[in-house]
């Protein structure tokens, strides 16, 4: 029931405006920049609004002097939603916001699902996440990308579940751990810190460090280097 309750609420703020902060705009502002073959790197939004685009014009003065912070996962994600919304900026930001309740959508199910033979887990879970009415204000009204980083992180942890007979993840799994975290990092830099939690769980084996290590790098190394030194600058 909470999780219907949870997916109606998200599907109503995923089509209103969106609330909480700006932010949103300034994704917008990046992904429009990308789109138009410039890098939100280097380009500010104000440059986009003295150009006379028609998306800049609605960047607020807060954003209007600064560049991307985010990683280059999130630029293509934002080239993606400019791609897809033209010139408005409300089809943008709708897009963007989808991809944030899509995967808002999917840590709840995710969270359902490996908790789903221990009931008191599992509603601790769904009250935290699911039903939250913060998390639901911040991520899904605000369309923060948070909540794309945090699916990839939490996947990539959800990777070293023990299995139902306790068995010890595989290597495949610390691999696929560090490659998705990889992604979350390269979305926004402060989710490598979900690496650690990988490290530690395998820390007893070489092997698996450096699977996780290996799956983290293919991503991250890959990316900035195509993204270059501004992305890595910033």
């Amino acid at each position: 029931a909470m999780i219907i309750f949870s997916f109606l609420v998200v599907a109503a703020l995923t089509v209103l405006p969106a609330g909480g902060s700006t932010d949103i705009v300034s994704y917008a502002a990046n992904g429009r920049m990308a789109a138009t073959g410039h890098s939100p790197y280097v380009m500010t939004p104000r440059e986009l609004k003295d150009s006379g685009d028609p998306v800049g014009r609605w960047i607020p003065p807060s954003w209007q002097t600064s560049v991307s912070v985010y990683g280059p996962v999130a630029t293509a994600e934002e080239w993606a939603a400019a791609k897809l919304g033209g010139t408005s900026i409300a089809r943008i930001t709708f897009w963007l916001k989808l991809v944030t309740s899509i995967a808002f959508g999917a840590v709840t199910l995710m969270l359902d699902r490996v908790l789903r033979r221990d009931p008191a887990r599992r509603l601790r879970a769904h009250l935290l996440w699911t039903v939250n009415p913060l998390l639901l204000w911040e991520i899904v009204a605000g369309g923060h990308i948070d909540g794309l980083s945090g699916a990839f992180g939490v996947l990539g942890i959800l990777m070293l579940a023990s299995g139902q007979n306790g068995e010890r993840p595989t290597l495949r799994k610390f691999l696929l751990a560090g490659l998705f975290i990889g992604i979350a990092a390269a979305i926004k830099i402060p989710y490598a810190a979900f690496e650690v939690g990988v490290l530690w769980a395998g820390r007893k084996s070489l092997r698996a460090l450096g699977a996780a290590i290996t799956g983290f790098t293919l991503i991250v190394v890959p990316v900035y280097a195509i993204a270059g030194q501004p992305a890595i600058s910033v």
